[in-house]
């Protein structure tokens, strides 16, 4: 997990140095799932989930990631 929290940054970081901003990031339910079980870095805030500041929400229709996760984990 703390390797798709890395990337995430990573990802963000790059986004914000070619001058766009991130409003949400959806991910899959199950990667959903682990990241706001385990990680310290994700916080919950008035029951939605932040990461860097920025909230995340699940999304059935997002596969990305999902089998880098079970492979790193």
């Amino acid at each position: 997990m703390d390797i798709l929290l890395e990337q995430i940054h990573r990802d963000l970081d790059y986004l914000y140095s070619q001058g766009k901003h991130v409003k949400k990031i959806k991910m899959n339910p199950k990667v959903y799932e682990r990241m706001t079980n385990k990680l310290t870095g994700v916080e919950i805030i008035n029951e939605a989930v932040i990461v860097f500041g920025i909230p995340i929400e699940a999304d059935e229709n997002i596969e990305k990631f999902a089998f880098i996760l079970d492979e790193a984990t």
